[in-house]
């Protein structure tokens, strides 16, 4: 009996080791090695001067202050495993609008302009690597 749970682990080892060699060959190595980044602008549309606000994606918060109407700012970011965008804005009035928009995972390079109005906050994606 225990000579069958040691034939039994080895051969799941080999499995597990043959299917990771296979991902290796499909996708290539710099698929997994290869660093990948994101990049956002968010402009402001709405009627009034975004007071403070911040976005997160992939582990990072960046915050920004005093966006005026039709302004904007620009981040990059390393795109690293599965994310969305968590944005909370603060007009100049003290109205606040939240929202998760977005979806970002390994392996692309991403080109979001994201839109800020009084009462949405909208996402698009001009581009994807």
């Amino acid at each position: 009996m225990n000579k069958n749970i040691k034939k039994t682990a080895l051969i799941s080892i080999v499995v597990i080791f043959c299917a990771i060699a296979a991902k290796l060959m499909l996708y290539g190595l710099p698929y997994v090695t290869k660093s990948h980044t994101g990049h956002f602008t968010l402009t402001n549309q709405s009627d009034e001067m975004i007071a403070h606000g911040t976005v997160s994606i992939c582990g990072k918060t960046f915050a920004f202050e005093n966006v005026e109407k039709d302004d904007s700012i620009e981040e990059t970011y390393e795109a690293k495993g599965d994310s969305h965008y968590s944005i909370t804005v603060v007009f100049a009035s003290g109205a606040t609008i939240k929202d998760e928009i977005g979806y970002v995972t390994t392996g692309f390079n991403y080109e979001d302009i994201i839109t800020v109005a009084k009462t949405s906050i909208t996402i698009n994606r001009s581009n994807l690597q």
